[in-house]
């Protein structure tokens, strides 16, 4: 099934929003929400709260700039081909008066 452009672009911004929310709720949680990974994070050094915000760092700014570089892409390209070129209306006319 082809979807047009505007719909692509929502249902991008859909997934963007829930990536965000995911990724919020992981970084900002004031407790560890998967106990059972709990004692593997102590091994680098970090503590299983700050594995799991750096995780959903790492899980937010690069799934949400995948998303906008992705939207941003799709809009620009239905921009353009919604702008007809000048030059072409300009040959156009010109040939229309000779």
């Amino acid at each position: 099934m082809d979807q047009s452009v505007p719909g692509k672009i929502a249902d991008l911004f859909l997934g963007l929003l829930s990536c965000t929310a995911l990724a919020a709720l992981i970084t900002f949680s004031p407790v560890v929400l998967y106990s059972g990974y709990g004692e593997s994070a102590m091994l680098f050094g970090v503590t299983p709260l700050l594995d799991q915000q750096i995780g959903g760092v790492i899980m937010w700014l690069p799934g949400d700039m995948l998303y906008l570089l992705l939207i941003s892409t799709l809009f620009l390209r239905w921009l353009d081909t919604g702008i007809p070129d000048k030059r072409a209306g300009m040959i156009t006319q010109g040939l229309a008066h000779e």
